[in-house]
């Protein structure tokens, strides 16, 4: 049965707001952490695992994961002021804080003799985490009930679920099934601005439309993507401590007074001013209000393991793991076993440390020599049932030219416009070149490719405001797949060797097998592996730099030696490391050093009799 705190947490503000034997509101963030531990929080009503027709109730307790996409000015309320009651004559203390209006009964009015106490509170607009995986979404909505009221009206109704995010897992591994989704989940199936070209050697390459105007209030960074937005207000924080593209859970009471719609309150408002309040004053039936009580910043979004999931981790079952995934992987990278270790490394990356404009950690990832185009989507299919954020993205002219890749300030309503690129820490992303047919880039076409290389070798993100750029900080690891070298920069760049004879055919059977021989208990020993093994710690310890420091010197005497620069050395190190955190080890070994010298000796044999990208052009 639902507690007080889950129906009417507002009447335990007023109790808490009320006792004058603690001091306001020092006491009240104490009181509510106290209340939260006595429930079970994931029974407590989750905003993103609400469908359509089950309507939220005002004032309820609820929790919402997602990204903070904007950052809105600062607001300023009425933490303490007076009411008097019309037909008594009595005056009494109220607050707004966890609420948005006064809510005064029919015979009060404000007391204006009574001084009024401000407080400030920080508001965010937050969206559904982008790219987050179907698995992901099933998963929470098990885990999280709703205890709301089925609606009567469009009040309070919520996006439905796309129809991937429904399929039984086991249905998806189904071939058929997993071609509809491949096709669901091609941008392809956005509107197109444009016909689209027929290709003699390729398939059609997708179109797309152009991102949503600010006019749309819900402003998904990745278009047509269903989800939830949600106003959050936080209190007694400081400036600062939530970023953009931060992902974090809230818990908080929810607002939903209609009367605070920019419609029903801005009939005198300057009509200057009107399209900034429109912007940041939508429905609450379409964005609700999340006043927070508490909120945590997630590691991850992995729904089957604590925010700490090397506290309590199993090595060996670490391994295993690796051994399971290298053999999925070599099986989906026609037999390449070279192709599947850096993949699996891949996998591994993200940014440990930022110094002296250098990112450490990340490993961008080129596979080219790829089949055909079908290939990329289908491998994209199997790839997201193991990550748990993840975005397909067809780099044909159209889409380069039609999508904004980078966020940009709209000064006539006052708020961030999303863009394609703007994904939280850890989102997968894989850019798909073997789609690009002939064309020529448009400006915004040359904008969207160079902020694409921007992301891929510094991992920073230019925001567009007008009259400068700002960058901010990324952590996307990128996989491009293509025909041939990728236009883009990128960390590594491997020759993908066949060793199964490669027609349509073969490629039907290999991702039909893949599919049909994985299985819900396996699928989620691998996605644990995947969350848990790049979240672990790793420190160069100073017997290891001593050995690579000699192998180095001794390699830099060999004129035939294959590491002869600092950048040979570094993604070297970048490479070794990587393998220790995919099996599970917190340091350099000699085993895994020699190891990864022998894989980088064979990547560059590949292509060495390869014209580079300039000499194909």
């Amino acid at each position: 049965m639902p507690s007080v705190i889950e129906d009417a947490p507002l009447s335990l503000v007023n109790q808490a707001f009320h006792d004058k034997t603690k001091q306001w509101p020092a006491s009240v963030q104490d009181f509510f952490n106290e209340k939260l531990a006595e429930i079970n929080v994931d029974l407590v009503t989750s905003i993103n695992e609400t469908p359509r027709g089950v309507a939220l109730i005002d004032g309820q307790l609820v929790k919402f994961r997602g990204m903070v996409q904007d950052m809105h000015d600062p607001e300023i309320f009425m933490d303490q002021f007076g009411v008097k009651n019309l037909s008594t004559g009595e005056t009494r203390l109220e607050t707004c804080r966890y609420r948005d209006a006064t809510n005064l009964g029919p015979k009060e009015e404000h007391d204006e003799s009574v001084k009024v106490l401000h407080g400030e509170r920080l508001s965010f607009y937050c969206v559904s985490i982008p790219g987050e995986s179907p698995w992901v979404k099933d998963a929470f909505s098990k885990k999280y009930p709703v205890h709301c009221t089925p609606s009567t009206s469009d009040f309070g109704g919520r996006p439905k679920r796309g129809r991937e995010e429904e399929e039984d897992e086991e249905v998806v591994m189904d071939e058929c099934v997993a071609e509809k989704m491949e096709n669901q989940m091609d941008t392809s199936s956005q509107q197109p601005t444009e016909q689209k070209k027929s290709k003699s050697d390729k398939e059609e390459a997708p179109k797309v439309a152009k991102a949503p105007s600010m006019r749309d209030p819900l402003n998904f960074p990745i278009p047509k993507s269903q989800g939830h937005g949600v106003i959050v207000k936080l209190y007694d924080v400081e400036e600062g401590t939530l970023k953009l593209n931060d992902c974090v859970e809230f818990i908080g009471i929810v607002s939903l007074d209609p009367l605070l719609a920019a419609q029903n309150g801005t009939k005198n408002v300057d009509e200057f001013m009107q399209p900034e309040i429109e912007a940041k004053n939508p429905p609450p039936s379409l964005i609700p209000r999340l006043h927070v009580l508490k909120f945590q910043k997630l590691v991850h979004n992995n729904p089957y393991l604590v925010q700490n999931p090397t506290a309590t981790v199993c090595w060996e079952e670490i391994r295993r793991c690796r051994d399971e995934l290298h053999a999925l992987l070599t099986h989906l990278l026609l037999g390449d076993s070279v192709a599947a270790e850096y993949m699996i490394c891949h996998l591994m990356s993200q940014i440990y440390t930022r110094k002296d404009g250098l990112c450490l950690g990340k490993s961008s990832l080129n596979l080219f020599s790829v089949p055909n185009a079908c290939y990329a989507k289908r491998f994209f299919t199997i790839l997201q049932l193991l990550l748990t954020k993840s975005h397909h993205l067809p780099l044909s002219i159209d889409n380069l030219n039609n999508y904004n890749f980078v966020p940009k300030k709209d000064y006539n309503v006052n708020r961030l416009e999303s863009a394609i690129l703007q994904l939280s820490s850890g989102t997968h992303l894989l850019l798909d070149e073997t789609v690009m047919n002939n064309g020529q880039l448009n400006p915004d076409g040359v904008k969207n490719i160079t902020a694409l290389g921007q992301v891929i070798k510094f991992q920073a993100l230019p925001y567009d405001f007008g009259y400068h750029n700002l960058s901010f900080d990324t952590d996307i690891p990128c996989l491009v797949l293509s025909e041939g070298r990728s236009i883009l920069p990128f960390d590594f760049q491997l020759f993908l060797k066949p060793q199964v004879e490669v027609n349509q055919a073969k490629l039907d059977d290999i991702f039909s097998q893949a599919g049909k021989s994985l299985d819900i208990e396996q699928l989620n020993r691998l996605r644990n592996y995947v969350t848990t093994a790049k979240s672990m710690n790793f420190e160069l310890s100073e017997e290891a730099q001593n050995f690579v420091q000699e192998d180095f010197v001794q390699q830099r005497q060999n004129p035939s030696a294959d590491i002869k620069t600092s950048d040979d050395l570094h993604s070297l190190l970048v490479l070794a490391r990587l393998i220790c955190l995919s099996r599970g080890e917190k340091s350099l070994n000699p085993s895994i050093w020699n190891e990864a010298k022998s894989l980088e000796k064979e990547r560059k044999q590949r292509s060495a009799h390869l014209p580079t990208r300039a000499q194909q052009m």
